[in-house]
């Protein structure tokens, strides 16, 4: 986490809601149907305070509680009720941001975007060898876009990111299906058991597999012999990496 302290006084306020701002660089993608719903059903019993940021320029910005602001600004409402705090600024407020949502349902992908902009060493050093290989994180699901948050952090904490990305662009470059969680996923496993394998190797055995078809054989594999698909994947790369050779071969 970065150097702010992340806990401090409150101040409880009611505030015009024309005064509040949202900053997307660390905000969570806003679920319209989840406004609706919210609007449809509204109650101010139910509606708990917002948790506002204050920067030192006196502006307002909405930390937590994105959805309820939204749905108080589409009932023409002048006024929202909030904890108010001391903000030193962005960074600042991105890790207020996931302090707040430390227990909630919150997509990997918002987590990481708030993480990101906070500076939180991990993810600060994942997106660095992410855009090193040039990719980088995002929900699109075309080339370069990993969409696979939690995996990243896999490989990052296994030691084997390098290596997993590696053979990702040099295997299977621009194609989008290996980018998924499970071929991420499997390439993971793989690394962090076998590491004597080096990329070179694996890009020569591995380049004529289209990821569709490893996560299919995943799958298949998978389903006969249980445990995660990750794993699977993993064993379906050892035999591929296996065929043609009578020595060095891997052994799980």
């Amino acid at each position: 986490m970065g150097t702010h302290t992340v806990s401090g006084p409150l101040e409880l306020r009611n505030l015009n809601i024309g005064d509040l701002s949202v900053d997307d660089a660390y905000q969570r993608t806003l679920g319209q149907h989840l406004v609706r719903t919210i609007k449809n059903e509204f109650s101010w019993y139910a509606f708990d305070p917002i948790l506002v940021g204050k920067r030192r320029d006196k502006t307002l910005w909405v930390v937590d509680g994105q959805t309820r602001f939204a749905v108080a600004n589409e009932l023409g409402h002048m006024q929202i009720a909030a904890r108010v705090f001391a903000s030193k600024g962005r960074q600042h407020e991105a890790e207020v941001f996931l302090k707040a949502n430390t227990k909630r349902s919150v997509k990997s992908f918002d987590k990481w975007r708030a993480a990101l902009c906070a500076k939180e060493p991990e993810t600060v050093a994942i997106a660095e060898l992410v855009a090193k290989a040039s990719l980088r994180v995002s929900y699109n699901r075309h080339w370069p876009n990993l969409r696979c948050v939690s995996k990243l952090r896999d490989a990052y904490r296994a030691g084997v990111l390098p290596e997993c990305l590696a053979t990702i662009t040099r295997c299977w470059e621009n194609d989008s299906d290996a980018l998924s969680e499970v071929i991420m996923g499997a390439l993971c496993v793989f690394f962090a058991h076998f590491n004597e394998a080096g990329v070179d190797r694996c890009v020569l055995k591995w380049s004529s597999i289209k990821p569709r078809k490893l996560f299919a054989d995943a799958e298949s594999a998978k389903s006969a012999t249980g445990g995660s698909r990750y794993k699977a994947g993993a064993l379906v790369l050892m035999n591929k990496y296996n065929a043609g050779l009578r020595s060095n071969r891997l052994e799980w």
